[in-house]
C-alpha cells in the first residue's frame, strides 16, 4: 500500500533530493504524515527534525518517539508566528544568537 513515506522515496529518487545527507526538516498533522518522519530518519537520523501541529497526545507520543528532535506545535498560527519572527530577525542587523541543541523536544502553547 502507498503512505507518505514511499512518496518521499520516490521524490528523493526522481528529484535527487539527497534525503540521505540532510538536514532534512518534515511537517506534518496527521498520523499520515509519521511515515514521512519515519523514511526520513531511515534516511538521515542524525540530521532529520521534524514540526507537528497537534493537540493529539497519541500522535504527539508517536512521532516523539520515531523523531527525538520534534517541534511539537498546538497551532498553525503558532508555526507561522515563528517564522514570521525568524524572518524579521534575519533583517536586524544584530540578530539575536540562537543556539541550536543537539537535540530538542517541546511543546510551545
Amino acid at each position: 500500500t502507498f503512505h507518505k513515506g514511499k512518496g518521499l522515496e520516490f521524490l528523493n529518487d526522481r528529484l535527487h533530493l539527497d534525503v540521505s545527507t540532510g538536514p532534512n526538516l518534515v511537517c506534518g498533522d496527521t498520523s499520515s504524515d509519521v511515515p514521512m518522519v519515519e523514511t526520513a530518519m531511515a534516511l538521515c537520523p542524525e540530521r532529520t527534525s521534524a514540526i507537528f501541529i497537534t493537540k493529539d497526545k497519541q500522535l504527539i507520543n508517536r512521532v516523539t518517539a520515531v523523531c527525538p528532535r520534534t517541534l511539537i506545535l498546538p497551532s498553525p498560527d503558532c508555526l507561522v508566528t515563528i517564522m514570521h519572527e525568524c524572518a524579521r530577525l534575519k533583517d536586524v542587523k544584530h540578530p539575536l544568537t540562537l543556539r541550536r541543541r543537539s537535540s530538542f523536544s517541546g511543546n510551545v502553547s
